[in-house]
C-alpha cells in the first residue's frame, strides 16, 4: 500500500489502520489454533496485564475507549469460545468479575508470543526515531478528533 499525495490524510490513515488490521487478523489466524480478532488478542493482552486485578466491562471500557455494545459483543464471544469467566465480584455482587479461563491462559501465551513477531514486521524499516515520531504524531491527531476535547 502506497500513500497517495492527493488522498486527504484522515482517509490515508484509515486505510492504514485497516491494513494493519487484516494483517494483524490473518497473522493470528495463521499462528493460533483458536480464531481470534484482533480486538479480541487486545482484550486478552490486558486481562493479561491486569490479571491481579479486579477487571470488568465498565473498566475495560473506559481504559480501552471503547463503547459498552463493542465491549459485551467481545466478551460474549470470548466467553462462548471459553476464553474467559465473568463471575459476581467478591465486592459487589452486581458487578461480574472478568478472568482467564485455563484455555484462555493458553491461548494468551501463544498470542503473546505472536505478536511480538507481528509487531516487529509492523516497525520493520522504522528507527527509534521514526517510531517516537510517528507515536507523537498519531497522540496529536487524536488530540485533534478525540471526542473528550472540548472546543
Amino acid at each position: 500500500m502506497n500513500i497517495e499525495k492527493n488522498k486527504p490524510l484522515g482517509a490515508q490513515l484509515r486505510d492504514t489502520s485497516h491494513c494493519i488490521k487484516y494483517f494483524i487478523d490473518g497473522s493470528l489466524n495463521k499462528s493460533i489454533k483458536e480464531k481470534l480478532t484482533g480486538i479480541e488478542g487486545m482484550t486478552m493482552e490486558f486481562l493479561a496485564l491486569h490479571e491481579n486485578e479486579e477487571v470488568t466491562a465498565s473498566h475495560y471500557m473506559k481504559v480501552a475507549n471503547i463503547s459498552k455494545a463493542t465491549v459485551s459483543q467481545i466478551l460474549t464471544g470470548m466467553e462462548k469460545k471459553g476464553l474467559i469467566k465473568m463471575e459476581p465480584s467478591k465486592k459487589d455482587k452486581r458487578k461480574k468479575v472478568i478472568s482467564f479461563t485455563k484455555k484462555g491462559r493458553e491461548v494468551s501465551d501463544s498470542f503473546d508470543k505472536a505478536f511480538i513477531k507481528i509487531n516487529c514486521q509492523i516497525e520493520k524499516g522504522l528507527t527509534d526515531k521514526d517510531k517516537k515520531e510517528l507515536v507523537r504524531l498519531l497522540n496529536k491527531i487524536k488530540n485533534n478528533v478525540s471526542l473528550k476535547k472540548k472546543d
